[in-house]
């Protein structure tokens, strides 16, 4: 017999969840608080009723995907197979983004390469046509008047530079030297920084200045490179000796002559530079001349000093020679880089679809079996046979 104050609690709790429970409808047990409560969608809190079904509330319920121990299996198998694939194919885009990044830093130094033969023919042409007018005349013959050379150097230049793609910092090197080519073709500049010499030095120390920037030599100097400025400071030095050689002509002094000697052996630095990268029969026979130059430098006339148009041959062949080793280099190293990006980016993809596969195949091995048992509300039901240790804890220990 149930007392009021029981009839009343469940009159109460019935009420509250919208349904009425009976003794009969109940079976043979009577529901109890926590079935009532829970019924309302509420935990019970009294100690020693059971508690059947636990609800979080609405604040961690929200975050619950967050939650790893709230994941299913397959979601949890999922990510672990998954992260690994992932890191793999970021840090294997690294990989490619880098070879394909170095790739085309060599492709534009190829690009931006071009515009040094024109470079070296524009300087050329230049100190040609500040040399006195009968060594001049010797020296290209087959390039015709100086000033025809000079023409068809600064357009050629012009074109190279527009079709280079060169930055900003090398097309002000091309315009510098173009402006200071046009004033000594022109004759129109003044003061002592306007004469041939002077001008000559800052238009080779821009070609350096360009060859630098352009082949990349910031790091670590490629010694062909070093070798081409040598070699182009070295001419440089032989022609200022013949524009000494023509002053001293015209008005002889002991200090011009003491300077044709410092510039004797200016030259003779630049080649003996020049010596420790390359050897050759063009090499030996600037030594030689050089020498023998230096040599007659404090006995003989100025006048014997005057160098032979086959010594600026034989820098031109050199730098000819030298330029065309170094842009064989680049392009190889351009081709070579660009064909190992291209490769490694076949390896890595491969391997990344390689182990995606892997990792469905894997997943589904590790799912399908733990699908087999799948949770209920009131217990474990069985799907299949092949989960005994699942039956057996359902089943309990065998009675005595």
């Amino acid at each position: 017999m149930r007392t009021r104050k029981g009839l009343r609690l469940t009159i109460v709790a019935t009420f509250c969840c919208g349904e009425m429970y009976s003794p009969m409808s109940a079976g043979r047990h009577s529901p109890t608080i926590a079935d009532m409560r829970r019924g309302c969608g509420i935990d019970s809190i009294l100690p020693g009723v059971p508690l059947l079904n636990i609800r979080r509330g609405a604040t961690s319920g929200a975050f619950s995907a967050f939650r790893v121990s709230e994941w299913s299996v397959r979601r949890k198998v999922v990510a672990v197979l998954a992260i690994p694939v992932i890191l793999a194919a970021v840090f294997g885009g690294l990989r490619v983004s880098t070879e394909l990044s170095d790739a085309n830093g060599y492709s534009t130094n190829q690009q931006q390469a071009s515009v040094l033969g024109p470079a070296i023919s524009y300087l050329t042409a230049t100190e040609r046509l500040a040399l006195p007018s009968d060594l001049s005349a010797k020296i290209g013959e087959e390039q015709g008047d100086a000033k025809a050379a000079y023409s068809t150097a600064s357009t050629n230049l012009k074109q190279a530079a527009a079709n280079a793609e060169l930055s900003s910092e090398q097309s002000s090197y091309v315009t510098n030297m173009l402006q200071i080519g046009g004033t000594l073709e022109s004759g129109s500049g003044t003061g002592i920084t306007a004469t041939a010499p002077v001008q000559l030095s800052d238009m080779n120390r821009l070609t350096t200045e360009l060859i630098n920037s352009t082949l990349n030599t910031q790091g670590t100097p490629d010694p062909k490179v070093q070798a081409l400025v040598q070699s182009l400071d070295g001419r440089l030095s032989l022609v200022k000796q013949q524009l000494l050689i023509q002053s001293n002509d015209q008005q002889s002094s002991l200090l011009g002559a003491v300077w044709l000697a410092a510039e004797i052996g200016v030259e003779g630095t630049a080649l003996d530079n020049l010596k420790g990268v390359l050897t050759g029969r063009r090499i030996s026979l600037l030594t030689a001349a050089n020498g023998t130059r230096l040599g007659l430098a404090t006995s003989n006339k100025v006048s014997d000093l005057a160098a032979t148009p086959k010594m600026f041959a034989v820098y031109d062949g050199l730098d000819q020679r030298l330029l065309g080793n170094i842009q064989t280099k680049v392009a190889a190293s351009a081709s070579q880089s660009k064909s190992r990006a291209l490769t490694d980016a076949a390896i890595i993809l491969t391997a990344l679809l390689a182990s995606l596969l892997l990792a469905l195949f894997v997943a589904r091995a590790l799912i399908v079996p733990l699908r087999i048992c799948a949770e209920t509300d009131g217990g474990v039901t069985i799907k299949s046979s092949t989960c005994p240790a699942t039956r057996s804890a359902v089943a309990g220990p065998a009675p005595l």
